[in-house]
């Protein structure tokens, strides 16, 4: 979508610095002080700390950060604090320039045996971003406004040669307001709820950011921690996030009267998060999709789609949308030999009722500090989908589980199983080397193996340096392949 089909947003933005004052910024997903905050969590340094709802916002990871004490740490600790501080800036806090090579001599796929319309190949987990074969030239800005402590505006502009076509873009561009311990967000922004890395179930960056208004906490907080004491021990700690807003335009969607039109189908997400215990997390999460061509979009039709009753599945007529929803949890095991963590995400389809069926898992374990090597980790990953090969797909949005026609959730889709493993080794915020494979095997017996591998360097405090080289081999398509170059301009 062009900045031109987003004009909505910027009379927001305009109108809100006048009548408001900035709360705290997400920090980007792509950021290095993600894996940083992973290794200190495994370590158990972070005890107040959620991390299953991303991204972070600044408020609440300074002040997690800020609250390790322990001797062994304190130069992590000082050096995170350093980078996120960057995000509390005003102004430009960086521009990005990246030129890519893709090859490739035909159509390639979306990692689930089904070939994308345009004729493109993109990066996994990367906001949708799509390649063209031959040169790629993106560009990109992170401009960020705050007033006071109660109000931010944020804007990521994006600028593409790609899919054959010249093309101004905004991913990551809202406003936001805190109201004590609540951020309301209005605008669009990449979300990842759930606990893997390779992907998650229901809701990930693997598609263009969403255009949403969000209401979550900017710290976590605990529900009646003295009326009902066992209550809190059972729960502890909590994150609440919640979002409804708009998807790009589907061609296909079937009406209440079973005829097929276009429109803008509706999206809404819920995550709910506990720690009982400072190194274990468990939770709930649930999307659903509604609305859109002529179909109903009123309060009725969201709150059947939040909690069914009378609907029946699989009819058109008597289902509101597409339901989804699950579980997750987190376990960190910290000690001296072998620092490691496991984690899992189990969900369903929801049948008439709420009665989940189809599911979907995904279980997973990263070691931490390797060998006593500090920033040396390894993540092996086991991804499943249902055997009905639907669970990506609905009859009634023919498009899928899509934004802009990537998969939201894993970007393995379609019926099948992955392996996904990862080494990456950060031995301090201004160095990453990464190395990942991806093994997806589907129903068909069609098979895809993917590789990437990247390296980030910051050359001082106002130059980044970093590259990308990515290959796919699908046994039942022409091998792709990318190269990609880039700098970033700190400031």
């Amino acid at each position: 979508m062009s900045i031109k089909q987003n004009k909505f947003l910027y009379p927001f933005l305009i109108l809100s610095s006048h009548l408001l004052q900035a709360s705290n910024i997400d920090i980007p997903l792509d950021s290095p002080i993600y894996q940083e905050v992973e290794r200190l969590e495994v370590l158990g340094e972070l005890k107040t700390l959620i991390t299953t709802t991303k991204p972070y916002n600044t408020t609440e990871l300074y002040n997690a950060i800020s609250a390790i004490t322990n001797p062994r740490y304190i130069a992590d600790k000082n050096a995170l604090l350093r980078e996120i501080s960057k995000y509390k800036k005003n102004g430009i806090v960086d521009v990005d320039l990246d030129l890519t090579y893709a090859k490739k001599s035909q159509a390639s796929v979306n990692q689930s045996g089904r070939t994308i319309d345009d004729n493109s190949a993109f990066f996994s987990n990367q906001d949708g971003i799509r390649l063209d074969d031959g040169i790629n030239v993106k560009a990109s800005g992170r401009f960020q406004y705050t007033l006071g402590e109660n109000f931010s505006i944020l804007t990521t502009p994006i600028y593409e040669n790609s899919n054959n076509q010249q093309d101004l873009q905004v991913h990551d561009t809202y406003a936001r307001m805190n109201i004590s311990n609540i951020n309301l967000t209005i605008g669009r922004e990449a979300l990842w709820f759930g606990v893997g890395k390779g992907g998650t179930i229901l809701l990930s960056n693997n598609a263009k950011p969403l255009t949403i208004a969000r209401i979550s906490n900017i710290e976590s907080f605990e529900i009646l921690p003295q009326t009902t004491p066992w209550l809190s021990n059972i729960l502890g700690k909590t994150d609440a996030d919640f979002f409804i807003g708009k998807l790009d335009r589907y061609n296909n969607i079937t009406n209440f009267d079973g005829s097929i039109s276009s429109g803008y189908p509706k999206i809404f997400g819920l995550q709910l998060t506990f720690k009982p215990m400072d190194n274990f997390q468990w939770g709930v999460y649930r999307t659903a999709l509604f609305g859109g061509g002529t179909r109903d979009e009123g309060v009725n039709v969201f709150l059947d789609a939040l909690w069914p009753s009378g609907d029946k599945d699989n009819i058109a007529s008597k289902e509101p949308g597409d339901q989804k929803g699950g579980a997750f949890l987190k376990l960190n095991i910290p000690n001296t030999i072998q620092p490691f963590t496991i984690y899992s995400e189990a969900a369903g389809e929801d049948a008439a009722g709420m009665t989940p069926y189809k599911y979907s898992f995904l279980i997973g374990t990263t070691l931490i500090d390797i060998a006593k090597t500090r920033g040396l980790s390894a993540t092996y990953e086991y991804f499943k989908t249902d055997s009905s090969d639907v669970w990506y797909q609905h009859h009634v949005y023919r498009d899928g589980y899509t934004n802009n026609g990537i998969i939201m959730g894993h970007p393995h889709g379609g019926q099948g199983e992955s392996h996904y493993i990862s080494i990456t080794h950060q031995p301090n915020m201004d160095q990453t080397i990464s190395f990942a494979y991806s093994y997806d095997k589907y129903s068909n017996d069609h098979i895809s193996n993917s590789f990437t591998a990247a390296l980030r360097k910051k050359i001082n405090n106002n130059y980044e340096l970093n590259t990308k080289f990515g290959h796919t081999n699908p046994k039942f398509d022409s091998e792709n392949y990318y190269i990609s170059m880039g700098i970033k301009v700190l400031f």
